[in-house]
């Protein structure tokens, strides 16, 4: 007895667990960030103007915010094109993608949670 096709598309095994390494090395980011916002009183700007000021003075910084902003990017096109794997529509999906933007790690692991099987509609 030959076991069920869970991924029909041969790549799809392989992009998921990459997505879900990416939100496991991404959570330790969505932790600096309260931190982040905590030390500055929880204003945002002040924290931005902050971390702007840092990443001037230290390249370390600032590859750090590159690094940061390319992973959440990289993670808001696959829940894009994912979504629309799935059968889920524009509207669905562009709030998925502004949640995963929003909340980071937090976002993108609620997509997982929650998105739809291959082929069912929401």
């Amino acid at each position: 007895m030959q076991a069920p096709d869970l991924h029909p598309r041969p790549g799809d095994r392989d992009e998921t667990l990459l997505v879900v390494l990416i939100a496991l090395v991404s959570l330790p980011a969505l932790g600096i960030a309260w931190v982040w916002l905590r030390r500055a009183d929880f204003d945002l700007a002040a924290a931005i103007a902050g971390t702007l000021d840092a990443a001037n003075d230290d390249p370390l910084v600032l590859a750090t915010l590159a690094d940061f902003c390319l992973l959440l990017a990289t993670c808001a096109v696959w829940v894009w094109r994912d979504g629309g794997r799935r059968g889920v529509g524009p509207a669905s999906r562009a709030c998925w993608v502004l949640l995963t933007l929003v909340l980071g790690s937090l976002g993108l692991w609620m997509y997982l949670a929650g998105r739809p099987r291959h082929g069912q509609e929401r």
